[in-house]
């Protein structure tokens, strides 16, 4: 299965588990070269993103989530939720019993 299809998955599911509703046809996913070039990478080592619309619970319309991936397991670590001001904007992401959970603040 090709990476990015594997992260699409992983992106579904890790949204499902925390009861996240998404737009479907606003997944982009983007490989560590493109995540470097974007000066997005703040990691020490290589990762993927997507980036996925979800409900705007407080304004309506749609915001943007952050989900990163580790390019040597292919498995979620932290999320950016893009929210309001005050918030703790970097969650890690932990699995348990098989399902993806919000940790807490990621500290890097």
């Amino acid at each position: 299965m090709e990476k990015e299809t594997i992260i699409l998955e992983k992106s579904k599911k890790f949204l499902q588990d925390v009861n996240r509703q998404y737009f479907e046809n606003t997944f982009k996913i983007y490989a560590p070269q493109k995540v470097k070039d974007l000066n997005i990478d703040k990691f020490n080592f290589k990762v993927w993103e997507t980036i996925v619309n979800v409900p705007d619970e407080q304004f309506g319309g749609q915001s943007p989530y952050f989900i990163f991936f580790r390019n040597d397991t292919l498995e979620p670590f932290m999320f950016h939720d893009s929210g309001a001001e005050g918030r703790t904007p970097n969650l890690e992401i932990l699995i348990k019993n098989g399902k993806y959970e919000i940790g807490d603040e990621w500290k890097g």
